[in-house]
């Protein structure tokens, strides 16, 4: 992470994700409500029994550890193509939380072969994308437009490795 100004002047080919990552709760003030069911969510993400029900509808085994990044995109956010192949991960899961998508607003997951975008999936309250990580699997996100100028999308990204 850097901060506007350098990401601004970087060779836009440098230039993988503009995005905002959800830090937390202001300090010194008592956590909300929807804060709370935050943590609960990654808590949930993070079991055993949530791993179990991965492993029966992907048939992906030991994934033993989980790491997650909750992200929030908006007007001008991109995420260029890339590959989720890093150490040992075996599966990926984007999860998004916001309603109120429009096609308009840009910002959808897409698929990516030979460069060009083949399958574009609208992030839609409530889904949840689950894929391997595998060299082959290029995916990026599009730009957000203008007309999303007063809309924020919020997702969590998640990886689950195997044991090494």
């Amino acid at each position: 992470a850097v901060d506007e100004a350098t990401f601004n002047r970087s060779p836009e080919q440098s230039q993988l994700a503009r995005e905002s990552v959800m830090a937390g709760h202001a300090v010194g003030r008592r956590a909300s409500d929807g804060w709370i069911a935050n943590l609960d969510f990654i808590d949930l993400l993070g079991s055993s029994f949530f791993a179990e029900f991965l492993t029966a509808i992907t048939r992906i085994r030991y994934l033993d550890e989980m790491s997650f990044l909750p992200r929030v995109m908006k007007w001008g956010d991109f995420c260029r193509a890339h590959d989720d192949t890093a150490g040992t991960r075996g599966l990926c899961m984007l999860f998004y939380v916001d309603d109120g998508w429009r096609p308009g607003f840009g910002g959808r997951f897409q698929h990516v072969v030979n460069g060009k975008s083949v399958r574009n999936v609208e992030p839609l309250a409530n889904r949840v994308l689950i894929h391997e990580p595998r060299i082959d699997q290029i995916h990026q996100v599009e730009s957000f437009t203008r007309e999303a100028l007063r809309w924020e999308r919020c997702s969590y990204s998640v990886w689950y490795s195997r044991r090494a």
